[in-house]
């Protein structure tokens, strides 16, 4: 049988003395797969080495050629950052940190803002209901011992939870009694006839009980009257200095929080809610809030 070998493979065939001279395919065989066994090539990266390097090279060039190949690849994937580029990099990813962290703060705190608006409208579509079946009055505690004004809406099944009944930006920033938003507790806003407005039992040594109601319907202005607003105690026993039910006004202790970006979103009562900064509090009668940090603020 005669054998016809690729020209590309013809370098294979070769013997030293004599580059062209044939071998016979048990030679050819064995030199072959010694080949194969040493790993310098196998079928098909033969044919590759052997057209890289002009098809008829002998075998002692194709090794050093794959050599040199694999020499470089080692070289190319040893090398690594040096100091001086792991440095600027660092550099680089700090700055943007500091150029983007505030642009993410003032997000993350308008959208607990908008959240904060909303918890207030939920309150205020349970109050409407609740003034509905009480001849118009938000009755805020039913002759309880321990009540907040949430817990009574609550208990009466005009909400369904506790998770609109506070703050989302301050402490304690989940549900926690007395933690809440702070209702108008003494009526101290602009309307001229609070004492007809508000109906309030407080507890005795012989009636520890508390009934407290307002009468929406008699409110002249009541888009004027605040009834609902982020609220901030300073009383010791909240740790750390937290929200709280109940807005005196005008007390120095317990009052309106200017937590988003200097202002406090608040429910009045006519249903609307609103962002009052300072002034816009002094128009309504306020006269003195807490600013984010703490400070009592007068104006």
């Amino acid at each position: 049988m005669k054998l016809e070998i690729n020209p590309n493979f013809a370098w294979l065939l070769a013997t030293k003395r004599d580059h062209h001279a044939p071998l016979s395919l048990s030679k050819f065989t064995t030199r072959f797969r010694s080949r194969m066994m040493l790993g310098t090539c196998d079928l098909v990266k033969g044919v590759e080495f052997a057209k890289g390097v002009g098809g008829n090279a002998p075998a002692g060039d194709v090794g050093k050629t794959t050599a040199a190949r694999s020499n470089n690849n080692r070289g190319a994937a040893g090398r690594g950052f040096t100091l001086i580029e792991l440095l600027v990099v660092i550099a680089i990813i700090a700055i943007l940190i500091a150029l983007l962290f505030p642009s993410v703060a003032s997000l993350r705190e308008k959208g607990l803002a908008g959240k904060c608006v909303g918890n207030l409208r939920a309150i205020a579509s349970a109050i409407r209901l609740n003034a509905a079946d009480n001849n118009g009055k938000w009755v805020i505690m039913d002759n309880e011992i321990y009540g907040s004004w949430d817990k009574t809406l609550r208990d009466r099944g005009y909400m369904d939870s506790d998770k609109a009944s506070f703050c989302p930006s301050w402490a304690p920033k989940s549900y926690a009694i007395y933690q809440t938003y702070g209702v108008t507790w003494n009526g101290r806003a602009l309307a001229p006839d609070d004492q007809n407005i508000i109906t309030a039992t407080y507890p005795t040594s012989s009636s520890p009980r508390t009934y407290f109601d307002i009468k929406l319907m008699a409110i002249e202005k009541p888009s004027k009257y605040l009834l609902l607003a982020d609220s901030y105690t300073t009383r010791s026993y909240f740790k750390p200095l937290s929200q709280y039910h109940i807005v005196q006004g005008n007390s120095g202790m317990d009052e309106i929080h200017l937590r988003h970006n200097n202002r406090a979103n608040a429910l009045f009562a006519d249903g609307h809610v609103d962002s009052l900064n300072p002034a816009g509090l002094r128009e309504i009668g306020w006269s003195m809030a807490f600013d984010k940090k703490g400070s009592l603020t007068n104006f």
